[in-house]
């Protein structure tokens, strides 16, 4: 806890935004009484073959592109990463879905959430991972995923993106807004601009969506595209309205947790079979996860 106070005191800009954070976050969980936003979907009981995850994906950017199939909205249960799988995987018996993520938080909660699935695929690896960059590369999660179907061909599919989410691999992300830091600190030290920042999430989301036709061309059955939760990018937040980035925990504005659903049928649904786990936690290297999570801005 004191490493925690010292380091805050070592970056000033930040004091204002942990301060407004946790009233605005204690605000929406009605101080603590919230796990989760209760308007949100429980994915796993809706209707799918292949869950395809883009991370801090926001509705009202997503429906700039034009993809084959047909384009809704839901209400995600949690503003972040850890509060959607937290909300969506609490003792759950998943042995019919296989989960290919290039996110850190479903191996550092498993446990602690009672989360039971048939096959977790580790891109945490060094092999899967742009060593400038420190994140994996929608190309990389794309190959992963195809591969995945064929090795388990009679499972669900859950298929996390690491991209909108920061870092930025763009151009003009990478040259005002650096990788492997807290993004705020980054955006503030900096001084960078809303715009650029715009222009940054842009580019990560561009990236992302160029590899939807080439997993709707490879899924078979149903495929849905969603996001764990929204982005702010100097937006106001509520009820204190200062201007927030990111995606702060337990905050349930709209940009943050209304998200894309959109559904795309690729001929003859799967035939899901459920089966033992054959996920093993104890395969997982802590040290590594919480580089990956440093990497995407987050402090462990």
């Amino acid at each position: 806890m004191f490493g925690k106070v010292a380091k805050a005191l070592d970056e000033p800009a930040l004091i204002k935004y942990a301060i407004g954070r946790k009233i605005n976050r204690a605000y929406h969980t009605r101080f603590g009484k919230r796990e989760h936003n209760p308007d949100g979907i429980d994915v796993f009981e809706e209707d799918w073959d292949n869950l395809v995850i883009l991370d801090s994906c926001r509705y009202d950017h997503f429906v700039g592109y034009d993809l084959p199939g047909t384009l809704d909205w839901r209400y995600s249960k949690g503003s972040s990463t850890r509060e959607f799988l937290t909300a969506n995987f609490r003792e759950t018996k998943l042995h019919d879905t296989v989960y290919v993520s290039a996110n850190a938080w479903f191996p550092r909660l498993a446990d602690d959430i009672g989360a039971e699935i048939h096959d977790f695929v580790n891109l945490q690896q060094s092999e899967y991972q742009d060593e400038q960059l420190g994140v994996e590369l929608p190309e990389t999660v794309t190959d992963a995923a195809i591969r995945t179907e064929k090795e388990y061909p009679n499972k669900r599919l859950l298929i996390h993106y690491i991209q909108p989410h920061y870092p930025y691999i763009g151009p003009v992300g990478r040259q005002h807004i650096s990788p492997k830091t807290n993004m705020l600190t980054a955006i503030l030290e900096a001084d960078v601009p809303p715009a650029v920042v715009r222009k940054a999430y842009w580019e990560n989301l561009d990236e992302v969506m160029d590899e939807m036709k080439t997993l709707f061309d490879s899924l078979r059955g149903k495929t849905v595209v969603t996001a764990d939760h929204g982005e702010l990018i100097a937006e106001r937040s509520f009820p204190l309205p200062y201007r927030e980035y990111g995606h702060p925990l337990g905050t349930y504005t709209r940009k943050l947790v209304k998200v894309p659903w959109h559904v795309h049928d690729s001929g003859e649904r799967k035939t899901v079979v459920p089966e033992e786990p054959r996920y093993d936690r104890s395969e997982v290297d802590e040290d590594v996860i919480d580089e990956r999570l440093k990497n995407l801005g987050y402090r462990v």
